[in-house]
């Protein structure tokens, strides 16, 4: 199983994604963060190895940030 590191456009969170084959050219992700969805292909990070970085939460966190920054 393939994993990429991946960056949302419109809020600039990374988050992890995982696909079965190596093939991503079609391949779309929507954000966990807010409700964006987009290309993996034209998103991807350039450091796949290391953790995502949150920058801020969305709605579905109700804007609250986390307690170790």
């Amino acid at each position: 199983m393939n994993t990429f590191l991946v960056r949302c456009p419109k809020c600039k969170n990374q988050m992890k994604c995982h696909y079965p084959d190596p093939n991503i050219l079609k391949k779309r992700k929507q954000c966990v963060y807010c409700p964006k969805s987009f290309k993996v292909r034209d998103n991807l990070t350039k450091d796949s190895n290391k953790e995502p970085e949150i920058i801020a939460y969305g709605a579905f966190t109700d804007g609250l940030k986390p307690k170790n920054s």
